[in-house]
């Protein structure tokens, strides 16, 4: 958004005339914008009436007022904003006012009847045609008188010159996408993921869209009630669909950092492991919103690219995380990492190639799910909580009926019974805390000496998986590595095996990561 813009952009439209599309248009393009905002404004409205005309015009107005004045938004739209367009127009001369309109007033009244009646509303539409028509006359009249920024725009116009006519109007730099969000067509209220449209748009960059509509919000809310990460600093999804891609000398470090690591650490006799966890949205497509239906998945992101060249003792488990979907969900539906069915299932696959490289005696059993205890566990989620209000919204409201509201969902739990655990927690190295930051950090040991000591590296999505893995050493040590492996660490533990567990979208950046790296002073050595 252009600093040197005026803050307050008013959006003046009637009902089925667009202003969802652009109140997403205003999102994207930077504005803290909101959308039908009767309970967040305080403003009262008249229950009977047939569209949201509010009662008691003074004392609402100053309601109003105070809320635009003190609130964080900037860009209004929708009721109740249209019925205050002669206060606002007087008060507020400096902002923008956008009128939104139809082609004609038959595809204006053809859009609330078929929109108002799915949801059992019945309209006077020769009444409301007098009123809308009324007022939108009355809009231009005074807007005109007062000399203000005005623009009326017909939303039935195409996307692109739309798109060209609301950028240049706002003194946008670059111009931006506007999208054709809650369609009559898209409703279909037998089926829940037909009752709200996220995102839509007839031609454009999907992935810029989507990411500007949330920003700076990293919750991405889809149809299917799934939340996926947007927005976030490795900028995954556009990884993901190949609008961005490794250069083959990218490539070819983020491959010589692995071998040369590996090698290293053999050297020293030591196995080195690495596994990357795939993100959701690589293995749960279809649950994308449904902009992004018919997009194809690039093959070629990083994480695949490194496995599919066949580096020693390096895991991508998209495939197996695929192949087992059939099994249950694996992924939190409203958190980026796998709930406890995925996390086991990436342990079962880690336990297996960790006894592929030890010897007889080293090895151990996995755990398999029958040993452990399922119970009913509600989880919140860490991206639920980071969606962009009009999303959250729809949750608490289109689909209360099936949201189990605090928490975000309930799923099963599955953990190791305490009759069947070997490794206890121990306190870990006091430097060790003193370094490698607030994040936690996990040191387990067991009575069983002939079991490896095992240092691993890990980040948040292995969080379910350290209890099940901590039983096949004599002691692991497991380190918030944020992408590094701490060559002084491991010299000072001196494990058998070092692992490397990670999500895939912090692989991306392994393009320019060290083989090895250090995190301890210089000369330091254990405390305890």
């Amino acid at each position: 958004m252009n600093n040197d813009t005026p803050k307050k952009v008013f959006v003046l439209g009637d009902s089925r005339t667009g202003t969802t599309s652009i109140h997403k248009f205003l999102l994207a393009a930077g504005y803290r914008s909101i959308h039908y905002y009767f309970k967040e404004s305080g403003v009262s409205q008249n229950p009977g009436a047939e569209q949201p005309i509010e009662i008691g015009m003074a004392e609402n107005w100053q309601r109003l007022r105070d809320f635009i004045d003190t609130s964080d938004y900037d860009a209004f739209s929708d009721y109740p904003t249209r019925s205050y367009y002669k206060e606002l127009i007087e008060t507020y001369p400096d902002a923008f006012f956008i009128l939104s309109s139809r082609e004609s007033l038959n595809v204006w009244q053809r859009s609330m009847t078929e929109f108002m009646t799915k949801f059992g509303f019945k309209l006077d539409i020769p009444r409301l045609s007098e009123i809308h028509v009324s007022l939108n006359e009355r809009i231009r009249r005074l807007a005109s008188a007062k000399g203000v920024r005005f623009l009326e725009i017909n939303i039935d116009n195409s996307s692109r010159e739309n798109s060209l006519i609301l950028s240049k109007f706002l003194g946008l730099e670059e111009t931006i996408q506007l999208g054709r969000e809650n369609a009559s067509k898209s409703y279909d209220l037998r089926l829940w993921s037909s009752r709200s449209t996220m995102f839509d748009m007839t031609d454009g960059d999907v992935i810029t869209y989507a990411e500007r509509c949330c920003a700076p919000h990293k919750g991405m809310l889809s149809e299917y009630g799934w939340v996926f990460l947007v927005n976030d600093s490795s900028d995954f999804l556009e990884y993901l669909y190949g609008k961005k891609k490794w250069t083959e000398e990218q490539l070819g470090r983020a491959i010589e950092t692995l071998k040369a690591r590996r090698t290293a650490l053999n050297q020293s006799g030591r196995q080195y492991l690495k596994f990357v966890i795939p993100e959701k949205s690589a293995v749960y497509p279809e649950y994308l919103p449904k902009i992004f239906r018919g997009m194809q998945i690039d093959e070629g992101r990083p994480a695949q690219r490194v496995m599919d060249a066949g580096v020693p003792g390096y895991s991508y488990l998209a495939d197996v995380f695929r192949d087992a979907k059939s099994l249950g969900f694996l992924y939190f539906k409203g958190d980026s990492h796998t709930n406890w069915l995925g996390a086991f299932l990436a342990y079962l696959h880690i336990a297996e190639h960790l006894n592929a490289s030890l010897a007889d005696g080293k090895k151990k059993t996995p755990i398999s799910l029958s040993q452990l205890t399922p119970k009913l566990a509600g989880y919140e989620g860490d991206i639920a909580s980071q969606m962009p209000e009009d999303q959250a919204r729809i949750v608490k409201t289109t689909w209360k009926p099936i949201s189990p509201g605090k928490p975000f969902e309930y799923t099963v739990c599955y953990e190791l019974p305490d009759d069947l655990r070997s490794a206890r927690r121990v306190a870990g190295d006091v430097e060790y805390e003193n370094n490698l930051g607030e994040r936690p950090l996990f040191v387990f040991e067991n009575d069983n000496a002939n079991l490896p000591r095992a240092v691993i590296f890990r980040d948040s999505t292995s969080d379910f998986i350290v209890p099940l893995l901590a039983e096949h050493f004599s002691r692991s040590v497991f380190i918030w590595h944020k992408g590094q492996v701490y060559e002084d660490i491991i010299e000072r533990e001196k494990p058998d095996v070092v692992l490397h567990i990670m999500a895939e979208r912090f692989f991306t950046e392994y393009k320019a990561f060290p083989a090895l790296s250090k995190v301890l002073p210089t000369g330091s050595g254990p405390t305890s």
